[in-house]
């Protein structure tokens, strides 16, 4: 019997490289994200069964809210903490719950990376929930001009989106007759 055979082998575990603190920071970033958007399907799953309703029932009031056909496999996807809703979408959910966004997802309305990243700078950032869907936001950070057109921008967007949903719904209901009793 050879000496090398009594030897037990030991396979090193294959490694590559050090993660980087950018790695690293995406990373937990990421289980953070996966954490909030399993707690948001938790509390989404608690509040439609405390109203009674199925996901089918739920999806119905949400398409009737949205103006449009939510498809059940979304819906299904909010309940299973697979998918993120859009900010239409949670504005919707929220709307449609009774519920502050913030209750429904803490931290869901931080400041996106994204925006942080355009502005070059992390912003000073104030916000306040107002409930009902709505917000007050301060930004008190010197960018760039090109920067603060692009946030006027996404903001002009959103409001006009608003305005024409608030339009189209003082349409329907002023269109609409009263019962005589």
């Amino acid at each position: 019997m050879s000496k090398k055979s009594d030897i037990a082998t030991q396979k090193e575990p294959a490694s590559g490289p050090p993660a980087t603190p950018n790695e690293r920071a995406s990373e937990s970033r990421q289980l953070q994200e996966n954490r909030a958007l399993r707690a948001f399907a938790h509390r989404l799953t608690e509040k439609v069964a405390a109203k009674g309703w199925t996901q089918a029932e739920f999806a119905r009031r949400l398409s009737l809210q949205m103006g449009r056909e939510i498809d059940r496999r979304s819906v299904n996807g909010y309940f299973l903490g697979k998918h993120r809703p859009s900010h239409n979408m949670m504005a919707g959910i929220a709307k449609v719950l009774n519920q502050d966004i913030d209750q429904l997802y803490p931290g869901y309305l931080e400041v996106p990376g994204e925006v942080q990243s355009m502005l070059g700078v992390e912003p000073r950032l104030e916000f306040v929930d107002k409930g009902g869907g709505k917000a007050t936001l301060n930004i008190r950070q010197e960018v760039s001009l090109s920067a603060a057109l692009k946030v006027i921008h996404i903001i002009t967007e959103e409001l006009e989106k608003d305005e024409r949903a608030d339009d189209g719904s003082a349409k329907t209901s002023a269109g609409r007759r009263r019962p005589h009793n």
